[in-house]
């Protein structure tokens, strides 16, 4: 057995699916993931399905707004600087992205959305209507928070950094790639987190049991906020590491990044000690 040591770089959640999320200092960790976490999703009256950016032509626009938790529940900053509070962030939404939206709390059993694929939207670009697939959430997640697998995902800078040194005219950080764990782990080669399935990440209290490498969609390559479109951020991972992913479909698929159920509940920290046992 290997074991890697190394920190936690960064923490995020994001309060809403699809939209912007939060950096964090500490966050307390529980079987649902990170406190806060992907609690809320958008829905789409007209499919039933929940909506997401992993489908440009309609959803991309999320992207610009920011969800945040606050006292009184959720807040989301508009790209003016407004603030909704929840009650109003369905209404408003649905009237700038022109399709009716309710805001949910809870993840109703077999919710699904729809996935297009990442290497057609990059060859046709995202106004285009390119084949999709429909997937359910939250397999691998216990009932509620609106996750695409697992309940968390983690992410070394090893990989990130590979992935901006093969595309440096573009910005690609880690807000692109949407983990909730950044992990510093010096020793480490880039793409570490293929060889995790199984593996136990400790953490203070926290364990983490990896259950599988996240595939990429669309969304890294999309406008984030201010962040410019970079089409680079999905193309590089495509090129440099496709690995199995038989959750989602046989085959190879570029994936950065692993999902991870929690084992053992706990509070995380920035700079807190990683261990990783392969």
């Amino acid at each position: 057995m290997q074991t890697l040591y190394g920190t936690i770089a960064a923490l995020y959640r994001y309060p809403i699916k699809s939209l912007l999320g939060e950096p964090m200092e500490a966050s307390m960790v529980t079987e649902r993931g990170l406190d806060g976490d992907r609690t809320y999703g958008l829905i789409d009256d007209e499919t039933g399905k929940v909506a997401s950016a992993k489908v440009p032509r309609l959803w991309r626009d999320l992207l610009q707004y920011r969800a945040a938790r606050t006292s009184d529940g959720i807040a989301v900053t508009m790209p003016d600087g407004a603030v909704l509070l929840e009650d109003d962030v369905a209404e408003a939404l649905s009237k700038r992205l022109g399709r009716r939206l309710s805001l949910s709390p809870a993840r109703a059993a077999g919710a699904s959305l729809e996935r297009s694929d990442p290497e057609q939207v990059l060859e046709m670009g995202v106004h285009a209507q390119v084949a999709s697939d429909s997937l359910e959430i939250g397999q691998a997640a216990p009932k509620g928070g609106f996750f695409d697998f697992a309940p968390v995902q983690v992410l070394s800078k090893n990989s990130l950094q590979e992935i901006a040194s093969a595309v440096p005219d573009q910005k690609i950080t880690k807000e692109r790639y949407r983990p909730n764990i950044l992990l510093d782990l010096p020793d480490a080669p880039p793409f570490i987190e293929n060889e995790w399935r199984g593996a136990m990440i400790t953490i203070g209290d926290v364990k983490l049991q990896i259950v599988a490498p996240t595939p990429r969609c669309a969304v890294p390559m999309l406008e984030h906020g201010v962040l410019a479109a970079s089409p680079g951020a999905v193309s590089a991972v495509a090129r440099l590491n496709r690995t199995e992913m038989p959750e989602l479909a046989p085959g190879l698929f570029p994936c950065l990044g692993a999902f991870a159920v929690v084992a053992s509940p706990g509070e995380l920290h920035v700079s807190q000690t990683v261990a990783v046992e392969i």
